[in-house]
């Protein structure tokens, strides 16, 4: 795929340097559509190589905070917590995507890298392996319960049943 580029090009990219300028809206600005909500200024081959990565990054958590705003807004009041890290395609994915999602209203995270980073809540539940290693389900709770004896607060809606 390469064969036809030329050595010296290689040895200038070993040696390139963003020498450009960045300008991003303040995060968590509300943005409205065909609103910048980032520039690049720089030489258009410096600017080519950060293109991807920023929209890819800028792309992925602006949709998800987008998303957080629209459950927190449909759920009025009631807290929301983001526990979306297994389903996105990348660790770090998981730990930004858990940050967008603070930052658009959820209460917290099941990410605990996300919330020593960020400072952001930690919530969590017994994870479905954990549960299934029981031979009954009721010992799974109990097991679950000796070591994290205090009912967690955002676990007391009316359709919740917490084990006695």
């Amino acid at each position: 795929m390469f064969k036809n580029v030329s050595p010296e090009f290689f040895a200038f990219l070993k040696d390139l340097r963003f020498t450009g300028d960045v300008w991003a809206m303040t995060e968590g600005t509300v943005a409205f559509a065909n609103e910048p909500l980032l520039r690049v200024t720089a030489p258009i081959i410096e600017a080519q190589l950060v293109e991807t990565a920023l929209l890819s990054i800028i792309n992925h958590q602006t949709m998800i905070a987008s998303k957080a705003a629209r459950i927190v807004a449909a759920a009025r009041g009631r807290p929301v917590i983001e526990f979306g890290t297994p389903t996105r395609p990348r660790f770090e994915a998981g730990i930004l995507g858990a940050r967008a999602s603070y930052i658009g209203g959820c209460s917290g995270t099941s990410n605990v890298e996300a919330g020593k980073r960020f400072g952001i809540p930690i919530f969590g539940t017994l994870a479905h392996s954990f549960v299934m290693s029981f031979d009954r389900e009721e010992d799974a709770f109990r097991a679950f319960l000796k070591v994290f004896p205090t009912r967690p607060r955002f676990w007391s809606t009316p359709t919740t049943r917490w084990p006695q």
